[in-house]
């Protein structure tokens, strides 16, 4: 059996998402991105609307280990 990855946090993806997106606008050479953050029941919500939008919901935990 193969062994599982390791998982990657909430945040740790969303990182991953601003980065590809930049990226590839800046290859592109034109883009407009909106990035936007609520609080709700203890996790933020970060929304990033790059054609497609990408929803993060982060715990408390991972942005005070960070």
């Amino acid at each position: 059996m193969g062994s599982k990855p390791p998982s990657t946090s909430e945040l740790d993806r969303a990182w991953q998402k601003l980065q590809e997106e930049l990226l590839q606008g800046l290859r592109h050479g034109f883009f407009e991105y909106t990035l936007t953050c609520e609080v709700q029941q203890g996790r933020r919500r970060l929304v990033l609307k790059a054609g497609r939008s990408y929803r993060f919901n982060i715990p408390d935990g991972e942005i005070q280990s960070s």
